[in-house]
């Protein structure tokens, strides 16, 4: 059965942009800021519980953990809505994990925003603005935003850290193990040469992603997955929203979502 959608369907759930919440999402602006001030303790005495009385401790707050982790399934479908103007990534199992919602522009094309969650109410992980000229990339503070612009016309490069990545047009074995398409995409890491039993470049760099075409879906853009250091969390979690985000981008661009 072809995944469809909408809030019915069991291939992929996801409630319609707006969701339930009753509370506006923050803005971009605010998602993105680099942290609040930190404000002093309450240094005033505090008095004993009286005599018996039963006292609850208070659960210590917990550190996000998807900030220490990629925040994506290893592998996950694309599926745009062109009326609702979103695009579902759904898991293996169908579920929605995340929603990019496109924001109409007056020129350059709508920017592509990455919501983390399944409903756009859900707050803002990264934006896409495109140009003529590149693709810029801004991702929210974990701990800190982060820009990257992208550049090209065929194939597409981008600079994180300390390594460059690229992300070429393919029909590799890697491209064709997802099962769908023979063509597709692979993104390289310059300079690193892949570890034995990894998906290896043409020129012997390591491939940490590939997305694919569909073959028979009417609704599903493209398959993508993780490989190599992009699975194991190596990279970390700002990487891995800007992977998604740039190919999601280049998918864009070349009209295909």
């Amino acid at each position: 059965m072809v995944p469809q959608l909408h809030s019915n369907n069991p291939f992929c759930t996801w409630a319609a942009p707006g969701g339930t919440n009753d509370e506006a999402p923050p803005t971009y602006e605010e998602a993105t800021a680099t942290g609040q001030a930190l404000q002093p303790e309450d240094s005033s005495p505090r008095s004993a519980p009286p005599f018996g009385a039963v006292v609850v401790p208070q659960p210590v707050p917990q550190p996000d953990a998807s900030l220490e982790r990629n925040p994506f399934p290893r592998s996950f479908g694309i599926y745009p809505s062109i009326l609702r103007k979103t695009i579902a990534l759904c898991d293996d199992l169908g579920e929605t994990t995340h929603v990019v919602q496109l924001e109409p522009r007056p020129v350059g094309g709508p920017k592509l925003v990455l919501h983390s969650g399944p409903t756009v109410s859900f707050p803002r992980l990264a934006a896409l603005t495109p140009s003529p000229a590149k693709m810029t990339i801004k991702v929210a503070p974990l701990p800190q935003a982060t820009d990257v612009e992208v550049y090209g016309s065929w194939k597409y490069r981008f600079d994180f850290g300390n390594d460059t990545f690229e992300w070429r047009p393919s029909q590799s074995a890697a491209v064709k193990a997802l099962g769908a398409s023979p063509l597709g995409m692979k993104l390289v890491r310059l300079g690193a040469r892949a570890r034995p039993g990894e998906a290896v470049s043409s020129d012997g760099f390591e491939i940490v992603a590939v997305w694919a075409d569909p073959t028979w879906s009417k609704s599903k853009t493209a398959t993508y997955a993780f490989l190599g250091s992009g699975a194991d969390g190596v990279l970390g979690p700002r990487w891995a929203i800007t992977a998604v985000m740039c190919a999601l981008g280049i998918a864009r661009k070349l009209r295909r979502l």
